[in-house]
């Protein structure tokens, strides 16, 4: 199963940081105890995921692949996690969102080989309950159901009970 950037997608997640940023900007100039910082805190952070997002819309070839050898999302790392790493995958539901955790062997030796900033994301995931590694399929073609039905096909030994938080 092979996963490509959606353009579409991509623009309607574009359209919604650019309504955030300038929602965070407006909160900037509301006079009331703890606005402005937050607001200056959304405007870096959703400002923020706009720069990945336009990153994204660059990125070339598939983004997400599962095969079988393991699942590769190269949003995260060029290295393929071999299924006989992956000790489980589960649907992760958090209000309206939707992603494939995946729960590995040993966590520690692939977090070794991500970067700084995406063990900062994969430790983060694991203090809130979450999978340190996650897919995640916002900006992408097909997306979270098909994936899931592929694995469940095709690996249903790694299928384990969905994580609703």
């Amino acid at each position: 199963m092979i996963c490509y950037k959606s353009i579409p997608k991509l623009l309607g997640l574009l359209v919604l940081g650019a309504i955030m940023v300038a929602a965070s900007w407006y909160c900037t100039t509301v006079p009331v105890l703890d606005a402005p910082l937050w607001g200056w805190i959304g405007v870096v952070f959703f400002g923020g995921c706009m720069v990945v997002m336009v990153s994204r819309a660059f990125m070339r070839g598939p983004v997400v692949v599962l095969d079988g050898a393991g699942i590769l999302d190269r949003r995260v790392s060029p290295d393929v996690i071999l299924w006989s790493d992956i000790r489980s995958v589960r649907v992760v539901t958090h209000p309206k969102h939707q992603w494939i955790g995946v729960d590995l062997r040993d966590p520690v030796s692939f977090m070794s080989r991500l970067s700084a900033a995406q063990r900062l994301l994969a430790r983060a995931n694991d203090r809130m309950g979450f999978p340190p590694f996650n897919v995640g399929f916002a900006g992408i073609s097909p997306g979270m159901d098909a994936v899931w039905s592929y694995i469940q096909q095709q690996h249903p030994e790694k299928v384990a009970a969905p994580l609703n938080t």
